[in-house]
Parts: C-alpha cells; structure tokens; sequence
C-alpha cells in the first residue's frame, strides 16, 4: 500500500484491501484511504466495499432463514411420524389441524421474509446505480436472488403439506373408508368420507390455493419490481 502510494497518484485502485484483516484493522486502512483521499484528491476505488455490504445483508439472512427451513422439516417429520400418531381420532385430527395452521404461519413468516431479502437487495442495487455511475450492477442478480428464494420457500412448503396430506389420507382410509359398490347403501358412507375428508383439509378451495401462490411467488414478484425501477 505505501508502495502504491509513495508518487502521490491521482487514481487508487484498491482490489480488496481490508480480505485479509479483522473487522478492526480494516476499518483502519478504509479510514487512512479516505483521509488520503481528502487530503491530496486521490480518487479511490475498491472492491471490498460492495463484498462487505453483500456479506452484511446475505449472512445474516441466510443465518435467520435457516429456523424456518428447520421448521419445514419438523412439520413434514412430526406429519411422517407413526409413532406421533397413537392418540384417539378427535386427538389426531385436532393435531392435523394444528399441523395445517402451523404450516400457513410458517409460510407467512418465511415468505416476507425472503421478500424482505428481496427487496433489500433491489435496494441495494438502486444505491450502487446513483452513487457509483460506472459500477455494474446487473438486474439479473436481484431476479436470480428471487427465483433462488421462490426455489427454497416452495420446496421446504410442497414437502410439509404433502406429508401432511398423506397422514390425512390414511386417517380418512381408516376412520372413512370407501365402501362396497355393490352394498345396498353406499350414500351414508361415502357422505361420511365427504365430511371428513373436509374436516381434515384435503382438497383445499381455489381460495387458499391463490393465497398460498401468492406468498410463495412473492419473492419473485417483487424482485421483478426492482428491476423494473429506473437506475
């Protein structure tokens, strides 16, 4: 650094400077480059800035998303579990239940936050676009950020629901099952099954369905939306 410094240069080009120093030390150097900066009008550009500011916002999120992919995983395990499944039948439908509420808040919560992710990095974006005219920013990394999220957010949420789906489906071939074609009275079984098989959520309405597209795509939506802003 002294070596590139010694001829008073109009132009610093700093290719991560602080890579590999502590938190501490390099704040250190960044100061002594701006000092020199506004001492002698040296104009300085670095790399680390951006991978710093990257690293601020993705390490943390990526250290926050993890309890709900870990939550995911638990509702799919506790849904696959037999041996979580010896209580009554009011009991295990009650847990179903349960099951399906918990799977919609975690789905809530995790979907607003990877769109916070999103929108943080469109943000982001914006800023590396006004103060630094000749950076490069494509709006492909935000898009590519988005769909990565939509990716996880739908896979972690089709995993839980359809072993949710399936412990309801055994619970409505034991408590419900189809009845004899050839059985004088088919009606009261089969209106029997229709009612359970609602009471345990499966085939759920269009309603819920859009509801559920809606968080799941709305990393994705919203990283279409910053792009589509003016730089």
């Amino acid at each position: 650094m002294h070596r590139a410094l010694v001829n008073r240069p109009r132009l610093l080009l700093a290719d991560e400077p602080t890579g590999n120093l502590d938190s501490t030390t390099g704040r250190h150097i960044v100061d002594i480059i701006l000092d020199l900066r506004d001492q002698y009008g040296i104009t300085a550009s670095s790399v680390q800035a951006k991978r710093q500011l990257n690293d601020a916002i993705e390490f943390p999120g990526g250290v926050v998303a993890l309890p709900g992919l870990v939550g995911f995983l638990a509702l799919r395990s506790l849904a696959g579990n037999d041996s979580q499944w010896d209580e009554e039948p009011r009991c295990q439908i009650l847990m179903v239940a349960r099951l399906r509420q918990h799977v919609r808040r975690l789905l809530g919560a995790f979907g607003l936050f990877l769109t916070l992710l999103v929108v943080t990095t469109a943000a982001r974006r914006q800023v590396v676009l006004t103060f630094h005219k000749n950076a490069t920013y494509p709006q492909e990394y935000v898009l590519l950020y988005g769909l990565i999220s939509v990716a996880v957010l739908a896979l972690f949420y089709v995993s839980a629901t359809m072993a949710i789906d399936r412990r309801c489906e055994r619970l409505l071939d034991r408590y419900a099952p189809i009845p004899d074609p050839g059985a004088e009275d088919i009606s009261t079984p089969l209106k029997r099954r229709q009612d359970l098989s609602a009471l345990l959520g499966l085939g759920a309405s269009w309603q819920n369905s859009f509801q559920n597209g809606i968080v799941v795509f709305a990393p994705l939506l919203t990283a279409l939306i910053g792009t589509a802003l003016p730089k």
